[in-house]
């Protein structure tokens, strides 16, 4: 259950995300937060994972081999030879 849902009993209580009476806010928080100014990011920019180089040798099964190389090498340390 989320915490504006929630209720509470006594003379102190107030709705979660209510700042109370008197309460000014002289920046937004969606601009300015802890001391910090935050730049909003669009969330649909494409992003593509890296490609990392995978051996190039084929398992028994048939599949082609997890493992990675060293760097500037073709297979992995076990199907090296």
């Amino acid at each position: 259950m989320g915490r504006e849902l929630q209720l509470g009993y006594g003379s102190n209580r107030r709705v979660y995300g209510d700042p109370g009476e008197g309460y000014s806010q002289s920046t937004p928080r969606d601009s300015y937060f802890g001391g910090r100014g935050v730049r909003a990011i669009n969330a649909d920019i494409p992003h593509e994972e890296p490609q990392l180089p995978s051996c190039l040798a084929i398992t028994k099964a048939g599949d082609p081999c997890k493992a990675r190389p060293a760097e500037g090498q073709s297979f992995c340390s076990f199907h090296k030879e």
